[in-house]
């Protein structure tokens, strides 16, 4: 995860990872139609969390990794995050929606994009737009939409959690070039403020399979 100063031109509108304007609208128009909305989660410095990573294609635990919430700067929420396995620590940022903040290769803008926009609700639809990959030297391009609650299984017990499909293209800048498709589901459950689990899924240019991984939570520790 990149470090670099952030770009105020992708701040949230609102402080401390409240709903903003227009929200309560959303709000009656979702529960209209049969669900109540899932608002953002108000993180506390501290919120911790657990999670194993696998290869999907054996199912075969590969690492796991502790992410930690250690400060707000500027309506962002930065966590370090743990490779218990190997040690490696690095640095992360979020906006107010859970959004990874990141800037491609050799470049100070920071891209703030991803699958959430709070509230989730009924007929839930998100873009994603250039979102830079983790090293910065792919981005990505796709369409999310939510599929409802559901029980979901992991590690670290049973959650009632809102699952959310997205699909669409990476594409490589630097260390080469090309692009593929992925799709990938997550699940976020509102009693942990955070994801529960995972899937990843892309393929090479020649649309050969990829990637296949899954991550899931082992355990938490929400700040009172």
């Amino acid at each position: 995860m990149n470090t670099n100063p952030i770009d105020r031109k992708c701040l949230p509108s609102t402080r401390g990872f409240t709903l903003g304007a227009g929200i309560l609208l959303f709000a009656s128009i979702a529960l209209a139609q049969g669900m109540t909305p899932i608002e953002r989660p108000t993180l506390k410095i501290g919120d911790s969390w657990t999670y194993r990573n696998l290869d999907g294609w054996n199912n075969k635990e590969t690492s796991r990794s502790l992410s930690t919430l250690v400060s707000f700067e500027n309506d962002f929420a930065i966590f370090r995050s743990k490779n218990l396995n190997s040690g490696a620590e690095s640095t992360d940022t979020v906006n107010a929606d859970l959004q990874p903040c990141r800037s491609m290769q050799n470049d100070t803008t920071i891209i703030c994009a991803g699958a959430f926009k709070f509230p989730l609700a009924t007929g839930y639809k998100q873009g994603i737009k250039k979102l830079p990959a983790g090293n910065g030297q792919s981005y990505f391009d796709g369409d999310c939409e939510g599929q409802g609650m559901e029980k979901v299984n992991v590690p670290a017990g049973e959650f009632d959690a809102y699952r959310i499909e997205c699909k669409g293209f990476w594409t490589r800048v630097f260390g080469g070039s090309g692009s593929g498709g992925f799709k990938q589901t997550l699940w976020y459950a509102p009693a942990i403020r955070n994801q529960v689990k995972s899937t990843y899924e892309d393929r090479n240019p020649n649309g050969s399979a990829n990637n296949k991984l899954i991550r899931e939570l082992v355990e938490y520790k929400l700040a009172p």
